[in-house]
């Protein structure tokens, strides 16, 4: 007799897998990926490590997916944030920082584990898509503002590469070495703020 899937099979397995997930992705908040063993994610899912290995191939699959899932949300949190309709560059500029430094400040260890933490191959591509992604709303963001006078003539993509690295970079040394620089996070997004202005020449 072939053994067929209920519905209802089909629903807890995939409430498991969901469950799975996101015991993998509260595990890396808090520890990043290096620290995320299948043994702590199984434990904190209530599953066995082996019911890990029966959604997920292997640990590197899983991290992999917490990677994929995490980065394209915040990806849309700052899309959302630079996409306003009928605002100006200014204000969708400032959006964008507010939003994207302030994530990263409330979830420091999330922040640093999907930008900087040493990752495998698997992650690194992810995190490579990611960043093209970025550079590529932001500099059609940036062209528009070119079209409509807001800044002056220039490379879209270049400009984009060159203030989003930036940004990162100095999100970077924010989180490894606080004590070198401003004492509260808001100044250091609104220098990063002014910085970005000065840089791609936006009429303030």
């Amino acid at each position: 007799m072939v053994y067929r899937e209920t519905p209802q099979v089909r629903v807890r397995a995939a409430t498991r897998r969901q469950a799975i997930l996101d015991a993998a992705i509260n595990t890396v908040a808090q520890s990043g990926f290096a620290g995320a063993s299948v043994r702590e994610i199984a434990a904190r899912a209530e599953v066995s490590t082996g019911s890990v290995y029966s959604y997920f191939g292997s640990r590197d699959e899983l991290l992999t997916e917490v990677f994929r899932v995490v980065a394209g949300h915040e990806l849309e949190y700052a899309r959302e944030a630079l996409e306003q309709p009928g605002a100006d560059f200014l204000t969708r500029l400032e959006s964008f920082l507010t939003t994207f430094a302030g994530r990263a400040f409330r979830g420091r260890r999330m922040a640093e584990a999907l930008l900087f933490e040493p990752v495998s191959p698997a992650i690194e591509a992810e995190r490579l898509a990611l960043r093209q992604r970025h550079h590529r709303f932001f500099s059609e963001t940036i062209a528009t503002a070119v079209d409509f006078g807001e800044l002056p003539e220039q490379d879209p993509a270049l400009a984009s590469r060159a203030v989003i690295g930036a940004i990162s970079e100095n999100l970077f040394g924010r989180m490894t070495a606080p004590q070198h620089g401003p004492d509260d996070d808001g100044e250091v997004t609104r220098y990063l703020l002014a910085f970005c202005i000065r840089a791609l020449g936006a009429k303030s």
